[in-house]
């Protein structure tokens, strides 16, 4: 076996390699070559680097990581499958394409939120009427949702991005907070990777003039990729706070489980 890296997560293993954008990325698509047996798993590269190296472009020295095996697993499963629609004719979606993905990811975030309204009456989905209140609590990245003073449903946060109502302008999370790895973020910052693969720009912005609604198309576009048990716009002073709601729970079962690890 060859050289080791140590990975400050999974320890000491065999040093693998993957493109970046797999790497750092989600839905790019994974291609393995033959297995090495001086290396813990074969070398891999996204659609796009597949792509060029298919059309007799070396792939850059720049453009390879180093991983550990257990990281590797991780990106591979982050990246092999990838949904309708994130993958077109070429690595790089047109426009046409762009738009056909985004158009399917907000419908798909729509049903899903309908399917958390039904089950937890919070104020989410079309029809829905708001809820009386909700804290957020940047600490424990949670949602708490109220009504009638009394504490109902909580949620984890992953933070998507915020916009700024004065200037009109959306920016990323793992830019607002300058941290990739923020928990807030929650590995949406593989968005980013996903972006650059598929040429989708606004995926590689820190931030950019809009209107409101395309907040709500990104957040469906990372609810498509990532998952959610559904979305949210929580509005703070001058900005709104996009959001996906994961392990969504009543407060009293909350409370029981903690009381059953606390026992």
């Amino acid at each position: 076996m060859g050289e080791e890296v140590v990975c400050g997560r999974h320890g000491s293993t065999p040093v693998t390699f993957m493109c970046r954008h797999a790497a750092g990325g989600i839905a790019c698509g994974c291609w393995i070559a033959p297995p090495d047996p001086d290396y813990g798993r074969p070398d891999a590269t996204c659609d796009l680097c597949d792509e060029r190296m298919r059309a007799g472009i070396e792939i850059d020295s720049k453009d390879l990581v180093i991983l550990c095996t257990h990281c590797w697993d991780e990106a591979r499963q982050r990246n092999e499958q990838v949904p309708d629609l994130a993958r077109g004719k070429h690595a790089r979606l047109t426009d046409d394409e762009q738009r056909r993905l985004i158009h399917h990811a907000v419908h798909q975030l729509q049903a899903v939120q309908e399917r958390a309204q039904s089950r937890w009456d919070i104020g989410l989905g079309t029809n829905a009427k708001a809820f009386m209140r909700w804290d957020f609590d940047a600490d424990d990245r949670t949602l708490t949702f109220s009504q009638d003073g009394k504490p109902r449903v909580v949620a984890q946060v992953q933070m998507v991005g915020a916009y700024a109502r004065s200037s009109g302008t959306f920016q990323w999370s793992w830019h607002t907070y300058g941290n990739r790895s923020d928990p807030l973020v929650g590995g949406l910052a593989d968005l980013e990777g996903f972006g650059e693969v598929r040429g989708i720009e606004r995926l590689q912005k820190v931030w950019w003039e809009c209107e409101p609604k395309e907040g709500w198309e990104m957040t469906a576009l990372a609810a498509y990729l990532s998952g959610c048990d559904a979305a949210y716009r929580a509005p703070f002073d001058d900005l709104d706070g996009f959001m996906l709601l994961t392990n969504m729970r009543s407060v009293d079962h909350a409370r029981r489980h903690a009381a059953s690890d606390e026992a």
